[in-house]
């Protein structure tokens, strides 16, 4: 798959600059895919794995060094944007005496063979900083490091280590061109592959089978399923519960909230459907949440802030029929994560900016009757903002 790679250069220098910072360096997953495309399917195995860093001077962020086991080295044959690599660790690899290696083994060769490997990831960081040619105050995104920063600042009295978590989030923020065009094929992977699943159902269709064929409609498309979340009838009042055997049935409801990785970028959307005509209870609570989200999405434009955005959700919730509507929060930012800041709740102060790109989602769960949600992406414009989502955002009626 293609990944991002440090896209918002420009915002990056500019931040960086106002944070004094000469350098970053990259720890958890999302941040180290987003600074240099480095992403594999041991993310997935291994993900509290600490041996991936990326390393980036602020003169040269779209070449940074990347740390990795050394099981991993050649994992980074391809990833042209590195100016080098880093090895922790030891793997055995071996070397065929009667062949003439190609490049991209010489390469490796000389990346995993020819040099050992660090013994922890203080030594890489500190091999890795030395060959940045980083000085004065360093960056650091801490969510991925097993270590103490005292003890990373021990080791390297002449540098002032600062966290940088928020910095990495602060650039990921604003979504350029490129990275909305990845979001919005992202969204119309998952929309499809939604339809796609709704398609077969049939009366007796179980949770799991839904799920499951959605599923398969994301993988035929070259995307990798981040979570399916699906509850038939009452079932949704559970809400989150692990999926079981519950099979489809005239006058059910579904739930169905889901997103995909495509290319590095996530989705996330929810809809509701309705086998045969709603009840009026139904139909009621359901366009309450649709007036909600329908409010937010003529609200939000740059200015204003997440919480305002929250607030008037909840308050469009309630005088379109749920007086006693509450959530924690009404929708998020979405990028390399399912959740990117900003977070759309009663005590987030960001202002909106043009080219985020968020989610707005009123859900409700209701026990003995189920599941009702509408969540749909969008982009902050100039003077408002415009949806990636095109799927009809109405209760929908399927008739099986």
């Amino acid at each position: 798959m293609e990944v991002p790679v440090m896209q918002n250069l420009e915002r990056a220098v500019q931040i960086m600059d106002r944070e004094e910072l000469d350098g970053i360096i990259a720890t958890s997953l999302p941040n180290l895919l987003y600074l240099s495309g480095f992403w594999d399917a041991n993310s997935f195995v291994f993900p509290y794995d600490t041996t991936r860093n990326a390393v980036a001077s602020k003169n040269n962020l779209s070449q940074p060094i990347l740390i990795v086991g050394q099981g991993d080295l050649d994992l980074t044959n391809d990833l042209e944007n590195i100016s080098d690599t880093v090895g922790i660790g030891a793997f055995s690899r071996y070397i065929s005496d009667d062949v003439e290696l190609t490049p991209s083994e010489l390469l490796l060769k000389t990346r995993a063979i020819d040099l050992e490997g660090e013994r922890n990831q203080i030594d890489a960081l500190c091999k890795t900083i030395q060959m940045a040619g980083l000085s004065g105050r360093v960056g650091l995104d801490q969510q991925g490091i097993n270590f103490k920063i005292e003890d990373l600042r021990a080791k390297l009295p002449n540098l002032e280590i600062v966290s940088a978590s928020k910095v990495f989030s602060e650039i990921r923020m604003i979504k350029t061109a490129s990275e909305i065009a990845k979001l919005k094929a992202a969204v119309v992977v998952t929309e499809e592959s939604l339809l796609g699943g709704i398609n077969q159902l049939k009366e007796g269709t179980s949770e799991w089978e839904l799920e499951r064929n959605i599923r398969m409609e994301m993988v035929s498309r070259d995307a990798i399923p981040t979570f399916v979340q699906i509850k038939f009838g009452r079932n949704g009042g559970f809400e989150q519960r692990a999926r079981n055997d519950v099979l489809l049935k005239q006058g059910d409801t579904i739930w169905v909230d889901l997103g995909c990785m495509l290319d590095g970028y996530c989705s996330d959307i929810a809809r509701t459907f309705s086998i045969g005509q709603p009840t009026d209870k139904v139909q009621t609570i359901y366009d309450a949440l649709l007036a909600g989200e329908t409010a937010a999405l003529e609200f939000s434009r740059p200015g204003v802030t997440a919480k305002d955005v929250f607030n008037t959700t909840i308050e469009s919730v309630r005088e379109a029929g749920l007086p006693d509507y509450y959530k924690q929060h009404v929708g998020h930012g979405i990028g390399v994560e399912t959740y990117d800041p900003p977070l759309l709740s009663p005590n987030d102060d960001t202002v909106l900016e043009a080219n985020m790109v968020l989610d707005i989602e009123p859900p409700i769960y209701v026990l003995g009757l189920g599941a009702f949600h509408v969540e749909d992406t969008f982009v902050i414009t100039e003077d408002g903002t415009q949806l990636l989502t095109s799927i009809d955002r109405s209760l929908q009626v399927v008739n099986i």
